[in-house]
């Protein structure tokens, strides 16, 4: 086991595929560091992708995308400014919110970023805000698509731990709230500290001045067909309509039919090209997927978790200090690799610890390890969100995580209270339970 972790670490830090690491470690000890016949592999190949469940984590990709290309994300901001008017620092505003708007939309932080980012960071860059807080804004606020419903980190968790997907999806409306909330105190904070220019008129602004009540009832018009994606889908599980994966086919029509036949932004051509860019991205996601299960599935052949169990039962018994002890875990795999890998990871071995051990709500749990994973999009080395944010803005990586205090001491304080308060978490699955 030893041989494989070692290996692992080692693949790691050459810079290769997270996937590689997975594989090549896992042959290594199968090869060289076990008895066990290495025909497993074929057989977890194949049980790893064999689910129902796991249907919705490509139809929630492919819907992300074609609401992506469809217009959506020009109406989700058009909209969001009207919401925020011309305050100080309303650029920053309507990046935070048109973000939270748009991850109940696509279900995907790169995918937020890249729609939300694309638009507004030049705005922002026009207006005289920084180029690294441009990209550290949003980039913190596109992380939002792993905690806001529908939550493909979500999906594989509670594929992996038997978990309602539908009571997860309910209980990261809070922890979502609060992000947004503190985010935009953070702005607030930072644009007061800017020489800005944004009350001149940008491209996210109308050239006709109207009254603001008008104005929001004009773009939330246009928005509404978006926005009420995430409320098809919530209320339709809820309301037993369909499952969790039945609703990521709903997505997928839902999505086609508002940016062909309503908005009109999207041709069979457009339909076609999304399908390719899914399907690659679905791919990627998948052989991770596979390679991460063989890991996971020898890490509890060899009974890693209970032995971690053991190790902490003995150190300590106290529920607060084994939770937190988990959370640093969590937030240092959250820097190593995406949510979604981390969540297939880290599943296995940290949910007997907190459900079993610390006794807590495998919905809670659910979210804590969704939320920790989360903020590693944000957080060096790996920082999808942030790299990707940066290539935009032309912000150089120290420029960024300059500006990433402020966004990070946000999270860790969402994160305490997402794990020590679990009314936060539970009081909405409960009450529609």
């Amino acid at each position: 086991m030893i041989l494989m972790l070692v290996s692992f670490v080692v693949v790691l830090l050459l810079g290769a595929p997270i996937v590689f690491s997975f594989a090549f470690s896992s042959a290594i000890y199968i090869l060289f560091g076990s008895s066990l016949d290495a025909n497993m592999f074929g057989a977890v190949l194949y049980s790893s992708l064999d689910s129902f469940p796991l249907m919705a984590i490509p139809l929630f990709l492919y819907a992300g995308e074609l609401m992506s290309k469809g217009g959506i994300s020009r109406r989700i901001v058009a909209f969001s400014g009207a919401l925020v008017g011309k305050v100080k620092g309303y650029l920053g505003l309507i990046t935070v919110i048109a973000s939270g708007f748009f991850s109940a939309v696509s279900g995907s932080g790169v995918a937020t970023v890249a729609a939300v980012g694309g638009m507004m960071i030049p705005e922002m860059k026009r207006a005289n805000y920084p180029a690294g807080y441009a990209a550290a804004l949003t980039a913190s606020g596109a992380f939002l698509g792993a905690i806001i419903p529908p939550s493909i980190p979500m999906v594989m968790y509670g594929f992996i731990s038997n978990t309602s997907i539908g009571d997860l999806f309910i209980a990261g409306i809070i922890p979502g709230l609060l992000f947004i909330f503190g985010f935009i105190i953070v702005n607030q904070f930072y644009s007061r500290r800017f020489d800005l220019n944004e009350f001149e008129e940008t491209a996210v602004e109308d050239q006709v001045e109207t009254k603001r009540l008008r104005k929001i009832f004009i773009t939330g018009k246009t928005a509404f067909w978006a926005l009420l994606m995430p409320v098809i889908i919530i209320g339709g599980i809820y309301g037993g309509f369909f499952t969790p994966t039945e609703s990521a086919v709903v997505a997928v029509v839902y999505a086609i039919l508002v940016a062909s036949l309503i908005y009109r932004e999207l041709n069979v051509h457009d339909i076609l090209s999304v399908s390719m860019t899914a399907a690659l991205n679905t791919s990627m996601l998948m052989i991770t997927l596979v390679f991460a299960t063989i890991f996971s599935r020898l890490l509890t052949i060899e009974q890693i978790p209970q032995k971690l169990a053991e190790v902490l039962m003995e150190w300590t018994d106290q529920n607060w200090l084994i939770i937190l002890i988990v959370v640093g875990f969590l937030i240092f795999i959250g820097m190593l690799m995406d949510s979604v890998t981390g969540v297939i990871l880290v599943t296995p071995i940290v949910y007997p610890i907190l459900v079993t051990i610390a006794g807590l709500d495998p919905v809670h749990a659910g979210i804590i390890v969704v939320v920790n994973l989360a903020v590693g999009l944000i957080t060096p080395p790996m920082a999808i969100n942030l790299f990707l944010a940066g290539k935009i803005a032309n912000a150089s990586m120290k420029s960024t995580i300059g500006y990433l205090p402020g966004f990070l001491i946000v999270s860790l304080i969402v994160i305490l209270m997402v794990t020590y308060i679990p009314g936060v978490i539970m009081w909405l699955p409960n009450l529609m339970n």
